[in-house]
């Protein structure tokens, strides 16, 4: 009886284990922003230095 208790108990954990990580995946995506800060100052052909001033790419 322990042994298939134990069989019986091995597939609803793995069970339980992948849907948890699933909706943990399924969380992260939707929580990730797609376009960053970065990508919307390349867009408007700015940068942050290294002091953390927004500045202008000269163009020469």
């Amino acid at each position: 009886m322990k042994k298939l208790k134990f069989f019986l108990l091995i597939p609803f954990i793995y069970f339980f284990y992948t849907r948890l990580t699933d909706v943990r995946n399924k969380k992260l995506v939707d929580s990730v922003d797609i376009e960053s800060e970065e990508d919307v100052l390349l867009q408007k052909n700015l940068y942050r230095d290294s002091n953390g001033k927004i500045r202008e790419f000269i163009n020469y």
